[in-house]
């Protein structure tokens, strides 16, 4: 096989601008990448025999129509339920996950379970998962996941509903996930692309070198491109199949049963006995209060009352005192008698 420098160097340069895009394809988040692998391989495509890359892929973007959590169809809507416009997801091209949770109180359990699963199996669905329990008595309590077909949830809820004697809580629940659909699809179709280019340029590496090392690379480069694309179909599956089958979380349990309340006879011994334990806590409670005044009201009173009115007391006494006893004066002589006259 002949060989020249320039293939060897033109594959060497095909080879780092596969790891440019490699790394184009997995770094961007809007499923798209900024040049497809015919730009980035520029002439050497043309010595290249490869099938032409694809155009852009056209992915279509989601309709106008808006969907609010927690809406169902009017037409189809349980009891206490909002009703939203009816629209067919398919027709619109959305892709909206649903959820239903629904507590459901009966008094044969076991019963309602078996028919919980018949409410499935009759739209096309299954039990995903149960936590289940029974006591001594037979009485099942517990959480199923139910899958059923999205455009039998609504009818599926109200199935549900009507299987319980009492029904606390039913709730649906819708998120819109076209644009991550579309975003994973866009992006499995680029890397899909990319993969043929690489193959097709495996086979003209083939052709034009001797070198091990320039065919280990892109084998390691299609391995790299095929492990993506794998994961991103199973991440697309999953996607897929959350959009196509509605999730039901069923929590069951027993309707409480409340004891009526049984007569009881007259009994004067018991009354009596009642009679003297009220007076023992009467007396005891004048006993506790006694004992609080004392030790707690007491000292409270003499240190906030008791000082403070001594105090005032003897000052009004000094004053009185002050007031009745009035200023100081001298004393004054008396006058003496007068004297007797002399013969």
């Amino acid at each position: 096989m002949r060989t020249t420098g320039r293939p060897r160097r033109r594959a060497m340069a095909v080879l780092a601008a596969s790891a440019v895009l490699l790394t184009a394809c997995s770094g961007q988040d809007d499923g798209g990448m900024g040049l497809t692998p015919s730009e980035l391989f520029g002439d050497v495509r043309a010595d290249v025999d490869a099938p032409a890359a694809p155009s852009d892929l056209e992915v279509d973007a989601p309709d106008d129509a808006e969907v609010s959590d927690g809406m169902v169809d009017s037409d189809q809507a349980p009891e206490g339920l909002p009703a939203r416009p009816v629209t067919d997801g398919a027709a619109t091209g959305q892709k909206v996950i649903r959820t239903a949770e629904v507590v459901i109180e009966s008094a044969d359990t076991a019963e309602t379970l078996a028919q919980i699963r018949a409410v499935a199996e009759r739209v096309g669905g299954y039990t995903a998962t149960s936590d289940l329990q029974r006591d001594e008595e037979g009485t099942v309590r517990g959480t199923v996941t139910l899958r059923v077909p999205t455009d039998q949830l609504d009818a599926v809820v109200g199935d549900l509903e009507g299987l319980g004697e009492v029904v606390p809580l039913s709730r649906i629940d819708e998120r819109d996930v076209t644009t991550q659909h579309a975003d994973l699809k866009a992006r499995i179709d680029n890397l899909t692309t990319y993969e043929t280019e690489l193959r097709a340029l495996l086979a003209s590496v083939r052709e034009t070198t001797t070198r091990p090392e320039d065919l280990l690379s892109i084998f390691e480069r299609i391995r790299t491109v095929r492990e993506e694309i794998d994961v991103l179909e199973g991440r697309l599956a999953a996607l897929s199949d959350q959009v196509a089958f509605a999730t039901v979380f069923v929590t069951l349990r027993p309707v409480a049963d409340e004891p009526e309340p049984e007569p009881q006879a007259w009994s004067p011994g018991e009354t009596f006995e009642d009679a003297i334990a009220a007076t023992l806590r009467l007396f005891r409670g004048l006993g506790d209060g006694l004992i609080w005044f004392v030790v707690t009201g007491l000292p409270v009173l003499l240190l906030f009352v008791g000082l403070p009115g001594l105090l005032l007391l003897h000052l009004v006494r000094r004053w009185r005192r002050s007031r009745d006893s009035g200023p100081d004066l001298p004393p004054t002589a008396s006058p003496s008698p007068p004297a007797a006259p002399t013969s």
